[in-house]
């Protein structure tokens, strides 16, 4: 097992858990995220150029990734590998594919502050944490994202999903809440609640929706 780590001296550094220094590799500028893929063969970095670097072990660049407009302070890696999701300082997140080594899609937050972003477990729903009582869930098909708001009363600390992806633990100043996020269940409630109206109306585009 291996261990990376990035500071203000402007280099990333590649370590075994023993300490023993493996590689170094120099940047431009401190660093300001760096973490592992979920394979552990590649390392994603940014510093103060508005830009993702995407690195080798052996400290080779292998890809970059510069559609963000503000330094960007806040990267992840989805469980699967196949996408990012990174945050920059005018709090703008970018979903990218990583096969492809492109933008998948842009989501502008206004004034909105991210606190923190996060995969679910099957990497199909991206959770951002807006820090104040609002956690959005985005549903991850194809390009196209849906929203769901999630509120309580007391700003969030932060949240992370159950290993099993169907809940979300959210930190806030009074503790923890469960929140539901098993997409089967929550399709099951939308449809019991709507069964009435697909039933009748003559909107065909809808009208099968649940069937």
């Amino acid at each position: 097992m291996k261990i990376v780590s990035g500071s203000d001296d402007k280099t990333i550094k590649i370590w075994h858990r023993d300490g023993r220094l493996i590689n170094t590799i120099q940047e431009k500028d401190k660093v300001n995220t760096v973490i592992f893929s979920p394979d552990g063969k590649h390392i994603l970095s940014s510093v103060g150029d508005k830009m993702l670097k995407l690195w080798s072990l052996d400290g080779e660049l292998i890809d970059t990734f510069e559609d963000h407009t503000d330094i960007v302070s806040k990267a992840t890696f989805s469980p699967d590998g196949k996408m990012i999701a990174s945050v920059s300082d005018n709090d703008t997140v970018i979903l990218w594919d990583v096969e492809k080594k492109k933008l998948k899609k842009r989501i502008n937050n206004d004034d909105r502050e991210v606190n923190s972003i996060n995969f679910s477990p099957e990497s199909n729903i991206l959770a951002i944490d807006y820090g104040y009582g609002l956690v959005t869930l985005y549903l991850l098909n194809g390009i196209f994202l849906k929203e769901t708001q999630l509120y309580t009363t007391n700003s969030f600390l932060g949240e992370k999903f159950s290993p099993d992806g169907k809940a979300i633990a959210v930190q806030n100043q009074s503790g923890v809440l469960l929140l539901n996020a098993d997409l089967d269940d929550l399709l099951n409630r939308a449809c019991n609640w709507a069964s009435a109206y697909l039933k009748t109306t003559d909107d065909e585009s809808i009208k099968h929706l649940c069937d």
